[in-house]
């Protein structure tokens, strides 16, 4: 287990992402008649792959390697945009931007609000949907309220803490409380009132092996470099 910080992906540009749910089954052997056995297995984990372009600049050659040793190859973690062909929206059907909020000037609670470069002012982050009650570790099923959305859809995904979750099933139970089943199991114990991220969900990761990442050494204007990440689960080693 390491106690290395979580990083940031570098700022530069990424041509697609593909999010792949690994392990949900497990072949159980085969019957006598010859028919194969497969069972469902709680040990499924994401796998991501994602193509990012590498302009043949100095400061972007030098941010993606300074990302890459930070990593110390399969060591380090990131969290991994999971990008949304489909926008989730609020209560009054609008789509949800997938940019954290920014207050320009001088306004706001100096207190609460975090001074960021010239003089603008993080806004808080609004909840859009969070736990009605308590959830515990590997309950494959939770139930949420909408501060302010229409509502999870089967397909939908989703993170909470950074670990990311697809919706399966939508169960409606009254008084605006939504039975939700999901995939893959929950990663850990969750207060009620914990928000769910569904405008910008990521999945906490690390690299699936220590090459990855590696920038050919050339003079090509632009370098597409595919990159594979496994999900990063709290506990692992």
């Amino acid at each position: 287990m390491t106690n290395l910080p979580n990083y940031q992906l570098p700022n530069v540009p990424q041509k697609a992402t593909r999010f792949t749910l690994m392990g949900q089954s497990a072949a159980a052997g085969f019957g006598l008649s010859g028919a194969e056995s497969i069972a469902s297995s709680n040990s499924a984990h994401w796998r991501a792959s994602v193509t990012f372009h590498i302009p043949h600049r100095e400061e972007a050659h030098l941010a993606w390697e300074a990302f890459l040793a930070q990593m110390q190859g399969a060591i380090g973690t990131v969290d991994v945009p999971a990008k949304l062909k489909w926008r989730a929206r609020d209560a009054r059907g609008r789509p949800i931007s997938a940019q954290p909020a920014i207050l320009s000037g001088l306004g706001g609670d100096l207190d609460t609000l975090g001074l960021l470069d010239h003089g603008q002012f993080a806004a808080p982050e609004a909840v859009h949907v969070r736990l009605q009650s308590d959830a515990s570790l590997r309950d494959g099923i939770i139930h949420v309220e909408y501060p302010d959305a229409l509502g999870l859809r089967p397909g939908q995904l989703f993170s909470i803490g950074g670990n990311l979750h697809q919706v399966r099933h939508v169960i409606g139970e009254g008084a605006g409380v939504e039975q939700v089943h999901i995939r893959p199991l929950l990663r850990r114990d969750w207060a009620a009132g914990s928000a769910l991220e569904i405008a910008r969900p990521v999945c906490r990761m690390r690299l699936a092996a220590d090459e990855q990442g590696a920038v050919d050494l050339n003079f090509a204007r632009m370098q597409n470099i595919d990159v594979q990440f496994i999900e990063a689960v709290e506990g692992s080693s």
